[in-house]
């Protein structure tokens, strides 16, 4: 029983690090994905195309240490709340901003094949706006939308370097892993670890053949 005990203490910090950083990726892919939607729109516009597109491939340009350092610098010089002191929110303004450039580059590949002219017959066949969109634009990009969210999740999930700039006295599954490396991780860690490895491969069997059942019929 003291054993088992043990082993409960033990876990319950190591989910609430991991459900913190599950929680944290889950909110800023909405967010990034629903923010995305301004840069998508600039950027088919010439007037702020050279604007759109720069504000979308710097955040990926740039290192994450020096990613972290700016927005450190940033949250301190401001020096209010919600930016200062350094808590959750930081973390997921921080993770909102280098996710964007990630969706909206994945987004707008897909759409850089998009067939107009099924958008323009659904409208020859009276249908309005709001109804081409989700009977036919939507289908058609939610690729597209999926593929831009999981990056987004899987880069949130583990980030590490800007997440300890700007956490604070929060602590994310990343940076308890880094900071038990040193002393030794726990079993608990793989375990989560397998478990996330196997959703992940599930998940992509179960769309291959649900790809493949599709092209069939």
């Amino acid at each position: 029983m003291d054993m088992t005990l043990m082993v409960r203490f033990r876990t319950r910090p190591i989910l609430s690090f991991f459900a913190m950083s599950l929680m944290m990726a889950v909110i800023s892919w909405l967010n990034s994905a629903e923010s995305s939607s301004f840069f998508l729109a600039s950027s088919l516009l010439n007037s702020l195309r050279f604007f759109s597109n720069s504000l979308i491939f710097l955040p990926m340009a740039t290192p994450e240490i020096v990613l972290g350092a700016s927005l450190l610098t940033m949250f301190v010089s401001i020096g209010a709340a919600p930016f200062f002191p350094l808590w959750f929110g930081t973390i997921l303004i921080a993770h909102i901003m280098f996710n964007i450039s990630f969706v909206v580059v994945t987004v707008r590949a897909r759409l850089a094949g998009f067939p107009r002219h099924l958008e323009e017959a659904a409208m020859d066949l009276f249908a309005n706006e709001w109804t081409t969109f989700w009977k036919v634009t939507f289908p058609l990009i939610l690729p597209g939308i999926i593929a831009a969210g999981l990056l987004a999740f899987s880069l949130s999930i583990d980030d590490f370097v800007i997440t300890n700039f700007t956490a604070g006295k929060t602590q994310t599954f990343p940076m308890f892993i880094y900071a038990k490396a040193r002393i030794g991780i726990p079993v608990q860690v793989n375990v989560i670890g397998t478990i996330i490895f196997l959703v992940a491969v599930g998940a992509v069997a179960l769309t291959t053949l649900a790809q493949r059942r599709s092209r069939s019929t």
